[in-house]
């Protein structure tokens, strides 16, 4: 479909007002409204395992339906919502995966399990805390970070005994080195 092109796929029974499909600045998407009614024009992505060209209207109510209230916890609001890589959890500001298999079917107790999962592993990912500067653990290992240079850990250094200096001595040493090879 051309990035300029945009395609009617029939009206909400509800309200009677046009949806279409096409592909903005972050991807193929829903728009249920039109320019007449700017203030009330809903956009959702469409996941990148639907065809924008076989995108029916049945799917496009579906994609519409979205965000989904789905309770509380802990005093914040959760919400199934749609992104362009399928379906998610808001739960206040921050977002959860989900498997697409399960968007549909999750429960309050289920959408609990996920969060209290990621919000786990997040935690751990976090070996110490100096403030701005932190020593994570990630896929290739430990690393020091101050949020925006990333510097990989000397293996001769024991991460238990690092001290916030030293952390700034390896970035530091990381800078260095990236100045070098330019």
């Amino acid at each position: 479909m051309d990035h300029t092109k945009r395609r009617d796929i029939g009206k909400d029974p509800k309200t009677q007002r046009n949806i279409s499909v096409a592909i903005g600045k972050y991807g193929p998407y829903v728009q249920l409204g039109d320019r007449t009614d700017e203030s009330n024009i809903k956009f959702v992505s469409i996941p990148s395992s639907l065809d924008i060209e076989k995108v029916t209207l049945k799917d496009a109510l579906y994609l519409l339906s979205f965000p989904k209230d789905m309770g509380s916890y802990k005093d914040k609001t959760v919400q199934i919502c749609m992104g362009k890589n399928g379906p998610y959890l808001k739960h206040g500001q921050e977002f959860f995966n989900v498997e697409e298999t399960n968007a549909v079917s999750l429960n309050i107790e289920k959408i609990k399990e996920i969060i209290e999962k990621e919000t786990k592993e997040a935690k751990n990912k976090i070996l110490k805390d100096f403030g701005k500067i932190k020593v994570l653990n990630g896929i290739y290992g430990p690393y020091v970070s101050d949020g925006t240079k990333n510097a990989k850990i000397p293996k001769n250094k024991i991460i238990e005994e690092l001290t916030e200096s030293e952390c700034k001595e390896i970035l530091a040493t990381k800078r260095k080195s990236w100045k070098k090879k330019s």
